[in-house]
């Protein structure tokens, strides 16, 4: 309105932006103000001009919004110290933090990822970055679970754990794990675990086994378990039709054991001397039952079995004797089987172990070996160092004992028929 009938007062003013009066503008408790900027300045008893009054709140003074959210953590607007602006999250009387949004520390996202469903939980940069109504996952790590959308109840941990992954229900631990898999209730757990898996699902892996390494290859497979060391080579799975293969990948039986220079498989037995330390069990009712097979060489050629033959009741320790398989030269004149036989030193002995050192019966391994080798398994120390006894295969002598006998029986028949017709000379004389 105008200004009629009185005198106005005018203090000392600058209406130029960012002006701040000098010392020797003013004399000591004068007043200035800056139309421009809205600060009011004095000169204190020091002979300093300073600040007491600006429309953005004096130096230290900090201005808030007309109104705020009950709880709302406050927050600076711009640099200048003095704003501060409501914000979304809250902190309750009892210390509980909410966001409506993911939160990000230190650049560590952490919510429920994209879309905010209720029963995800997601930890590090883009976990469950691109879900929409999935729920029931848990993602931590970079990229965790990245691609994942409409799939639940699965769970990322590690490094670009599940990265492209798209099946249901499945658990992915490891860096990289199962990154590329788009089967459904897979479980990877290790470095890399499954990396190479793409559709094949309700697989199992523990160790670094990427999905393709040392012949095995289950890409594209379901239902096998394997078990890797941390370069990823696997040393034992079971197969789809729950076959166990322990150091090979070619299915030969429901238990398939292959080994290097140690022994294929060792069993000790600490239950006591009343229980068996191996079984075999085959529950046919009707036939005979086939209870163990024996191989050697690569091709695994049959050379014997254990068998029971039921028509007669009686186990059988068999060698392989198939006429498909051998050269028949001829009959045997029992001279060979006489020579082993006549050069076989038969002792007494005592086992060295047997504190009693009661009185046995037997050959002598390396003794034998002079005349008989087909009888002896040769002993001594392996690669390994390890001491291996010399042994005797009892039963090679049984076709020497036969043709021996043999032998002995045409001697004695060509005898008797000399006695007869001796016997038949002196009665008729």
């Amino acid at each position: 309105m105008a200004q009629t009938n009185f005198t106005p007062i005018s203090l000392y003013y600058s209406a130029t932006a960012t002006n701040v009066p000098t010392a020797g503008n003013l004399v000591a408790g004068e007043l200035a103000i800056n139309t421009a900027d809205g600060k009011l300045f004095y000169k204190d008893s020091a002979g300093v001009v300073q600040t007491i009054a600006s429309k953005a709140g004096a130096l230290g003074d900090v201005v808030g919004p007309a109104s705020a959210t009950d709880n709302a953590i406050s927050r600076f607007d711009a640099t200048t110290g003095k704003l501060i602006q409501n914000s979304l999250v809250t902190v309750s009387d009892t210390g509980a933090i909410s966001a409506p949004v993911d939160a990000s520390i230190s650049g560590l996202t952490v919510g429920k990822g994209a879309s905010a469903v209720a029963t995800n939980t997601a930890l590090g940069v883009s976990a469950l970055a691109a879900n929409t109504t999935a729920s029931r996952n848990t993602a931590i790590g970079y990229q965790a679970g990245y691609t994942n959308t409409t799939n639940i109840a699965s769970t990322y941990v590690g490094y670009r754990a599940g990265y492209l992954a798209t099946g249901a229900q499945c658990t992915f631990v490891g860096d990289n794990a199962g990154q590329n898999s788009t089967g459904t209730l897979n479980g990877f757990f290790g470095q890399a675990a499954g990396y190479l898996v793409t559709s094949g699902a309700k697989n199992t892996i523990i160790g670094s086994f990427d999905g393709n390494q040392g012949g095995l290859d289950i890409r594209t497979a379901s239902n096998y378990i394997v078990l890797s060391d941390g370069d990823g080579n696997p040393r034992g799975f079971f197969d789809a039709s729950g076959n166990l293969l322990v150091g090979e990948t070619t299915q030969r039986a429901r238990l398939s054991v292959t080994t290097g220079n140690d022994e294929c498989i060792f069993a000790i037995n600490s239950a006591g001397a009343s229980s068996a330390t191996m079984c075999s069990w085959n529950n046919a009712g009707t036939g005979n039952n086939y209870l163990h097979a024996f191989f050697v060489d690569a091709g695994a050629s049959n050379v014997g079995n254990i068998d029971y033959n039921r028509a007669a009741g009686l186990l059988r320790y068999n060698v392989t004797s198939d006429a498909t398989l051998k050269n028949i030269i001829g009959d045997s004149n029992g001279q060979r089987s006489l020579e082993i036989l006549n050069t076989t030193r038969i002792r007494d002995f005592a086992w060295k172990s047997d504190t009693e050192q009661k009185t046995q019966i037997g050959v002598i391994a390396q003794e034998l070996y002079e005349t008989y080798k087909g009888a002896v398994s040769v002993g001594g120390e392996n690669e390994e160092g390890k001491y291996r006894p010399w042994g005797v295969d009892k039963t090679a002598f049984t076709f020497h004992l036969i043709a021996g006998w043999q032998a002995h029986e045409k001697i004695i028949q060509e005898l008797n028929a000399k006695v007869t017709a001796l016997e038949a000379q002196i009665n008729g004389a």
